[in-house]
């Protein structure tokens, strides 16, 4: 991105974050248009990490609403930035990661198990609200965010009991057979030619 553009993102973001709300957890249409304006001229490499700012710059009261709108937006831009969007909004502001974990699933149920993962990593103690909030957006997901709930708590649980047994010996299912490799006799010397006078017949 150069100089240029930069400046003038950064302008529409200033001007962005600096209207005044009227409704709580609501973006007026012209804060909306201008989310979806300024995601225009970023890169698709960028979108996590300009909707992670975007969020992180936004009023207390705005956070939620602010951050379902740039997920909207970066996906509109290119679904594949789904996972990435939602785990680094989600990283910056976890009470939103339920809301922006469903909007995202209802925008591109094929990643919904990626992005309630994502979502999870990135906001532990929201991960109940998380599957909540996406199996309510997405009912159709439910069985597989559940899915993902319990990999994650399974994962996260440490074996604290049990005992771990050696057994000395060979391994299992592995057969070692010594082996020598055979002895090739030595070349007999061809009659009338001496290899230590001449280098070639």
């Amino acid at each position: 991105m150069n100089m240029k553009n930069y400046k003038t993102l950064m302008v529409s973001l200033t001007a962005l974050l600096t209207f005044a709300v009227t409704t709580a957890n609501a973006l007026t249409e012209a804060q909306v248009a201008s989310v979806k304006k300024a995601f225009d001229k970023v890169r698709v490499a960028e979108l996590a990490a300009q909707a992670a700012q975007m969020v992180a710059q936004a009023a207390p009261a705005d956070k939620e609403s602010m951050a379902v709108t740039v997920t909207k937006a970066a996906i509109a831009k290119k679904p594949a930035v789904a996972v990435s969007v939602v785990s680094a909004i989600a990283a910056v502001a976890p009470e939103t990661a339920p809301a922006v974990a469903a909007a995202a699933t209802a925008a591109v149920k094929d990643y919904s198990q990626a992005i309630v993962l994502a979502a999870i990593k990135a906001a532990p103690d929201y991960s109940e609200q998380i599957v909540q909030a996406v199996s309510t957006a997405v009912p159709s997901e439910k069985q597989q965010v559940a899915r993902v709930r319990t990999s994650v708590r399974s994962a996260d649980t440490p074996v604290t009991t049990g005992t771990i047994t050696i057994t000395p010996g060979p391994i299992r299912g592995l057969i070692y057979t010594p082996t020598t490799p055979p002895v090739k006799p030595p070349t007999p010397p061809v009659v009338g030619f001496d290899l230590n006078r001449y280098s070639s017949p």
